[in-house]
Parts: structure tokens; sequence; C-alpha cells
């Protein structure tokens, strides 16, 4: 949050790092079985809305880094909380892609576009569906 204190870390990182290291492990797991659980419904039955599945999916990413955390101890740990570290990064970015491309052009029909009759041929057609000559 913008309330953190500035020496909670360096990097964007290492401030959510901080701020899993505080929250208890049952918020985690809540929040990583909500959010998983909710990006796959908005994909299976939503799949238009797939900016806010990423953004889903960034916080299940962060939800399971924080539990992983907690049990650093093994030598895979290093290497699959970076791999956290990074799905959650990916998955941020394509959220505010996603969102960008919503805003900037547009997620409707286009006011002139491509549609098909009974017998499955094309033709030119108006934000109604009605042929354009």
């Amino acid at each position: 949050m913008v309330t953190d204190r500035p020496h909670d870390g360096h990097t964007v990182f290492d401030v959510f790092a901080a701020r899993a290291r505080r929250r208890t492990e049952t918020s985690l797991v809540d929040q990583a079985g909500v959010c998983a659980a909710s990006a796959l419904i908005i994909l299976v039955f939503f799949a238009s809305w797939w900016p806010a599945a990423a953004a889903l999916g960034a916080g299940a990413s962060y939800a399971a880094w924080g539990l992983l955390d907690r049990r650093a101890g093994s030598r895979l740990a290093t290497p699959a909380l970076r791999v956290l570290a990074v799905a959650a990064a990916i998955f941020a970015i394509t959220a505010v892609v996603g969102v960008g491309l919503a805003a900037f052009t547009g997620d409707g029909r286009s006011p002139y576009g491509t549609c098909y009759d009974a017998t499955g041929r094309a033709f030119a057609c108006d934000a109604r569906g009605e042929r354009r000559w």
C-alpha cells in the first residue's frame, strides 16, 4: 500500500515480500484459492474478460509466493519463488495491457465489419449487421 514505510524494500518485489510476510497463512491460502478459482471461472465463462483473469492470476501468484516463502528451506524454494514472482509480474503486465487495449482500441463491434449469411458467405455490413452497399 501507499502507506508502507519506504525502508520496507528497495524494489516492488521487496515491498510485496514484506507485505506477504506480515500476513497470516490463512489469509494467503484464502486469497490464493479465491483468486485462482475466480480466474478460471472468468476464463471459462467470460473469456473476453481475460484482463480481469490476469489480474486475479497475479493475486494468486502473490499469495502462493507468500505461502512458499514461509517454507523456504529446500534447494528448489529459491527458484520456485523467482518463478512465482515472474509469473505475478507477467500476469500484472498482461492485465494492464488488456485494460489498455480495451480502453484505447475498444472491445465492441466495429461500425464496419464482415458478416455472414445463412450459407456462410461473407459480406460487408454495418454495426447492426445490415448489408453495406
